[in-house]
Parts: C-alpha cells; sequence; structure tokens
C-alpha cells in the first residue's frame, strides 16, 4: 500500500517507503484536496493563520474565498473527508 501525502512548504518529512509526498506552493482548496485524493494532510499552523487573516485579500477574489473555506475548515479541525488526528503550535 502507498500512502500519498501533501505537506506545506517548511515542513519537513524524512523520505520513507511506500510514501509518497508532495509540496505545495500555492492556497489550497478542497478541488485540489479532493482531486488528488491525499491520504494524509500535513498542514502549518502558520499557514493556515496566514490565509484566514481579515486583511489579506487575493488576487483573485474567487479562488480567495475557495482557499479561505479550506483554511477555515482545517482550523475548526473539520477538512471534509479527513480526521485531525494531531495539531500542536506547529500544525
Amino acid at each position: 500500500m502507498v500512502i500519498t501525502s501533501i505537506m506545506m512548504f517548511r515542513l519537513y518529512v524524512p523520505s520513507k517507503q511506500n510514501w509518497n509526498s508532495e509540496a505545495i506552493f500555492e492556497m489550497l482548496n478542497y478541488n485540489y484536496i479532493q482531486g488528488r485524493n491525499f491520504d494524509i494532510l500535513l498542514l502549518s499552523l502558520q499557514r493556515v493563520y496566514d490565509y484566514l487573516d481579515s486583511t489579506d485579500v487575493g488576487l483573485d477574489a474567487q479562488s480567495f474565498a475557495a482557499a479561505q473555506t479550506f483554511y477555515r475548515d482545517a482550523n475548526n479541525g473539520e477538512i471534509r473527508g479527513y480526521r485531525l488526528l494531531y495539531r500542536d503550535d506547529y500544525g
């Protein structure tokens, strides 16, 4: 069985057999997450907070709103299709 995971760009995860990991430098949203069918999401709490900052506005309002929906759910531990297993001050 191969585990597929996504991690935020500032997280380090050592290479493991049977794990496919990818990092993304762009905003996440449900379309991306569901389209890639990840088994595990490793998120940086600071990045979640950054996208939920009420003073931020996106260049593309529709994409930014979709990302904020995802990050708001992540902050609440309620990402559709996933279960929160661990959370600390980092992520």
